[in-house]
């Protein structure tokens, strides 16, 4: 998968309610993000840093690149929202998440959420 294939939110119509629900925290975006977003293809681990499955092989990942992915999503999902009639607490809520030390305590969060260890690299195929 290549970074510049953009992502979109899927049309389920139960995502508004979903996401108001988790009202935007750490562990519940992070775990979003994982399942939902990446779907499993992004890992973290200490020895080798983030990676993306590209289909192939696991490739290392700057995570800039992993943030960017993740503000571009909020913000998709911030004009979902917007078009859907969303609260205004919520618009706040996603707004809020935009900001550089919320994103970086979001990244934090989906480190722990995508951790691996270094020995899952080494049995991935090649």
């Amino acid at each position: 998968m290549s970074s510049e294939i953009m992502r979109t939110i899927p049309e389920e119509p139960s995502l508004l309610g979903v996401i108001e629900i988790q009202v935007f925290n750490d562990t519940a975006l992070a775990q979003w993000f994982d399942h939902s977003y990446f779907k499993g293809e992004v890992k973290f681990s200490a020895g080798f840093g983030w990676s993306r499955w590209t289909g192939v092989f696991w490739e290392s990942t700057d995570e800039r690149e992993i943030r960017k992915d993740v503000a571009t999503q909020l913000q998709t999902i911030e004009r979902h929202l917007r078009e859907q009639g969303a609260s205004i607490e919520a618009l706040k809520a996603i707004g809020r998440r935009l900001s550089t030390g919320s994103l970086k305590a979001l990244i934090a969060q989906l480190e722990s959420q995508v951790f691996v260890k270094a020995a899952f690299f080494e049995n991935s195929p090649d």
